[in-house]
């Protein structure tokens, strides 16, 4: 749910990226139809913002903690058998060594490469044995909602008593999940 709301935060900010995603989606359907999963790969901006949305604002900041079942080195650091390691994917979507302007919505950032935005996917869900049970469930309903919307409505911001747009500030709850 975190995800869809973040969805639509990032619609109502970024205007210019709601049109685009939705041109994108015209030229793609056939009147009196909606969307599936199947039109993926003719939709690579759709999918693009919806992996920013996964990298920009993860509902889950911190990854399940590990315990080391044997020592082990990183970056020179070392670290004994039985160390609790907590990975920082907040860290890790926003590192400015890897993207640039990490804390700014940019979609285009993928121009709709999968292995790249499958990189955001493992670390927003896990991987390997690991990985969350629910992955495809939780992918594809957030697809759902995203294609419907971008397909059927034109979300835009509230306006305050001047008539003006009003984007509402948006504070997150600290820990592990929002």
């Amino acid at each position: 749910m975190s995800t869809a709301l973040t969805f639509f935060l990032a619609i109502i900010s970024h205007l210019e990226v709601q049109e685009k995603a939705h041109k994108e989606i015209i030229s793609v359907i056939r009147p009196n139809r909606l969307l599936i999963i199947a039109d993926k790969d003719s939709l690579p901006y759709v999918f693009s913002l919806v992996t920013e949305v996964m990298r920009w604002n993860s509902a889950v900041p911190l990854g399940v903690p590990h315990v080391l079942s044997q020592d082990d080195v990183y970056e020179g650091w070392d670290l004994p058998k039985n160390t609790l390691v907590m990975p920082n994917i907040w860290h890790m979507f926003h590192d400015p060594e890897v993207y640039d302007d990490p804390m700014s919505f940019i979609p285009e950032r993928y121009n709709g490469d999968d292995l790249e935005m499958r990189k955001i996917t493992d670390l927003a869900f896990g991987f390997g044995r690991r990985a969350c049970p629910g992955f495809y469930f939780a992918e594809g309903t957030l697809y759902a909602i995203v294609l419907t919307v971008l397909t059927c409505c034109e979300v835009l911001p509230e306006l305050d008593d001047e008539g003006k747009s009003f984007i509402p500030n948006v504070i997150y709850t600290p820990g592990g999940i929002r």
